[in-house]
């Protein structure tokens, strides 16, 4: 250890020191290698990590237990806390690094109820993060094993938590995917399947293995072809053609009594990814300019961020 404060140069703030720490190790390692934060401040990994912790540690019981005080949500191993960071956070997966929610825990030797698995589950699936199996595999049940295989590979498309703001016990209820099939011309700009070719117009199961097989070997964004932040392709995620076009919503009760939850109709509208420009306004929408806030153009539907 060093005397003093800690730090070498006594003249940098707590930030420089860290900030000169994590450019260093980027350095050394390369841009080839994947760089996970786990517990490091997240402002001043921006830029060096591939992968950052967005939550706290998952935990094996819905809520701390005793001797840990239950009413600590925030901070202590439990897995309210880390489903309320995965989805508050999400906003930044896929902009700043990959959102790495911890662990899903399949175990049974938990005390987590089935239903709270699936939960977990399927917000990991919905943020389109990263998905970290820590059990031994081989002693999961096949019924929770089951959950883990409906979510992998997962889309990379980030759903977006409609009552971030509104919500009284800070736990987002309401998330939006968008949903739109595949046509030609997004398939050939992600070299995903000719879906022009006849031969799969007879085969729709094959076209879903293909599709999942390239998905499979391509998980998450490629660090070199970003999805616009502020496109709603970033929440669209394509699916075989003649699936047509939705909305996929997740609505969630947190808490321990019957709650009313809504939503702005609007809010749900589907659309297809060639109805929206580069802004989430959709073409035909009629437009008004904030400058003030310097978000952009906002359309009947709102800005999508």
């Amino acid at each position: 250890c060093l005397e003093g404060n800690g730090k070498y140069d006594p003249s940098m703030s707590r930030a420089e020191a860290m900030h000169l720490g994590l450019r260093t190790i980027r350095a050394a390692a390369g841009c080839e290698t994947f760089i996970i934060g786990c517990g490091c401040p997240i402002g001043s990994a921006v830029g060096f990590a591939d992968g950052m912790r967005v939550s706290c540690d998952t935990g094996p019981t819905f809520v701390p237990e005793f001797p840990l005080p239950h009413w600590d949500n925030g901070t202590l191993p439990a897995l309210k806390g880390m489903l309320r960071n995965t989805m508050t956070r999400a906003v930044i997966g896929h902009r700043w690094w990959h959102n790495d929610p911890d662990c899903l825990l399949l175990g049974e030797t938990t005390s987590l109820t089935d239903d709270e698995v699936v939960s977990a589950a399927s917000i990991i699936a919905l943020t389109g993060g990263m998905l970290l199996l820590s059990d031994d595999m081989e002693k999961v049940s096949e019924k929770r094993l089951s959950v883990a295989k409906r979510v992998f590979p997962l889309t990379g498309v980030t759903a977006v938590p409609l009552d971030l703001h509104s919500t009284a016990n800070v736990m987002p209820s309401i998330l939006r995917l968008w949903c739109s099939e595949r046509t030609a011309k997004t398939a050939a700009e992600s070299k995903d399947v000719d879906f022009t070719n006849n031969s799969h117009s007879s085969s729709p199961e094959k076209v879903l293995r293909e599709q999942a097989s390239r998905l499979t070997f391509e998980v998450g964004y490629s660090p070199g072809d970003i999805v616009d932040p502020y496109s709603r392709e970033r929440s669209c995620f394509s699916v075989a053609p003649g699936l047509g076009s939705w909305t996929l919503v997740s609505i969630s009760n947190w808490l321990d009594e019957t709650a009313t939850v809504s939503v702005s109709f609007s809010a749900l509208v589907s659309h297809s990814i060639e109805d929206f420009t580069a802004t989430g306004a959709p073409r035909s929408a009629s437009r008004t300019t904030d400058t003030s806030s310097g978000l952009g153009e906002c359309g009947d539907n709102g800005f999508h961020v």
